[in-house]
């Protein structure tokens, strides 16, 4: 389509010289033969132009089918991993009421437990905002943000909980599983993280 386009194009730019050369020999000597060549020149201008707007709107169209279909693959490919991700979430969440269960004095469980709240409220505001968006570029834009912020959140409970077990573990054997630089590691970020609610 865009190469007919451009051939439509070299011949316009043809017409247009011609009826230009045309229009001086009339000046010149004006005969009925000059005008006539001169009408169908015209006449033929105004049919390339017109086949050529054609082709604009046609090629506009694909263009933004192209870029709506890739759009709605995107929103489907997101929607499925957001649903993924929600699902890790609340089987997190359930491990972590457990877990609280049975140490009930453990801080770093419920201030953990308490992140997950706050967090999934921030995230729930943000999806709602995002589904409610008419522009599909912008809905994809912040549905991603939801799904980046979710993935963050899981990946702390999941390091809360794994770091849970392995405190119980050690409990149990006498023995560290995690070397001194590796449990500071740990503190470091997981304060760091869940620093404002400590505040409170």
């Amino acid at each position: 389509m865009e190469q007919a386009d451009a051939i439509l194009a070299h011949y316009e730019t043809e017409l247009v010289q011609r009826i230009e050369t045309i229009e001086k020999e009339i000046q010149s000597s004006p005969t009925n033969g000059l005008k006539e060549q001169k009408e169908w020149l015209e006449n033929e201008l105004e049919s390339v132009q017109q086949k050529r707007r054609q082709f604009s709107v046609s090629i506009g169209e694909l263009e933004t089918e192209i870029v709506s279909n890739n759009t709605n693959e995107t929103l489907e490919k997101l929607n499925i991993e957001l649903a993924e991700n929600q699902k890790e979430n609340e089987e997190s969440a359930d491990a972590l009421l457990n877990a609280i269960k049975l140490s009930p004095d453990n801080k770093a469980l419920v201030l953990a437990s308490e992140l997950n709240t706050e967090k999934q409220a921030e995230i729930e505001s943000l999806r709602a905002v995002a589904e409610k968006e008419n522009s599909p570029q912008e809905k994809v834009k912040l549905l991603n943000e939801v799904s980046d912020a979710q993935k963050e959140l899981n990946t702390t409970l999941n390091e809360v909980l794994a770091e849970n077990k392995i405190k119980a573990l050690e409990k149990e054997s006498g023995v560290s599983l995690l070397s001194e630089e590796e449990i500071e590691k740990l503190k470091r970020k997981f304060s760091i993280e869940i620093g404002d609610l400590t505040t409170e």
